[in-house]
């Protein structure tokens, strides 16, 4: 059995799943190259934890990418690389305890990621891969949120959507926003209500030109039902 599933393809069309694995009570990465599957690295299991909240992303040359929430007692965030057919510590995004959370390859290759900490921070990996920059300030999702999503644009926008209070709300900030730059709402604050059960969720995408795709479940006084915006 498996659990917070994410799958995406390379520049080669090749297809990586990564996953919560029930099997061995860890994280677990294969790729398809179109023929077989084969796990990345030496095989089911590679996180020093259970892995069960995560992200999985993989760059334009092939390189994954995974974030997990660390396995208690330790607290954080901790971040992997899969490259030259081996996985590699990254340093950790934050200290924070921390569950649901995203990730993102931008159209220039880096790494972004999203998380609860201090109520909304994102981050993006720096091209030596060995730290992580602030982009724009934290709080901004003001309190505890859930099914957080997050794309980044070709217009150098990155954009983070979430469920909180009862609505689901969509966020953006400049790719090279300081700490001190605030996030603003797309929109309305409260775009509309929406259910924040583990049993739904929400999810953002974007188009060529920029457009923003927001997919939710309208909460019990709206039937529970998918709408897309």
């Amino acid at each position: 059995a498996a659990g917070r599933l994410s799958m995406f393809t390379d520049y080669q069309d090749n297809l990586f799943i990564a996953y919560y694995d029930v099997t061995v009570t860890n994280a677990s990465a294969q790729k398809f190259d179109g023929t077989s599957w084969s796990y990345l690295g030496e095989g089911a299991g590679f996180t020093a934890g259970t892995g069960l909240y995560n992200t999985f992303a993989v760059d334009n040359v092939g390189t994954a990418f995974f974030t997990n929430q660390k396995a208690w007692p330790a607290t954080g965030m901790e971040a992997r690389k899969f490259e030259n057919g081996a996985w590699s510590q990254l340093p950790d995004v934050t200290s924070i305890n921390v569950n649901f959370q995203a990730s993102v390859i931008s159209p220039d290759n880096t790494l972004f990621v999203v998380s609860g900490d201090n109520s909304g921070t994102v981050k993006k990996l720096s091209a030596t891969h060995d730290y992580w920059d602030q982009v724009g300030d934290t709080g901004f999702m003001l309190g505890a949120a859930t099914f957080v999503d997050m794309v980044v644009g070709t217009n150098d926008k990155v954009y983070v959507s979430f469920n909180n209070s009862g609505h689901v709300h969509v966020y953006e900030s400049d790719i090279d926003a300081d700490a001190d730059s605030f996030w603003t709402s797309v929109v309305d604050d409260n775009i509309a209500p929406a259910a924040t059960s583990e049993n739904y969720n929400s999810s953002l995408a974007i188009d060529s030109e920029n457009n923003l795709y927001l997919a939710y479940v309208s909460n019990t006084a709206g039937g529970n039902k998918l709408n897309v915006k």
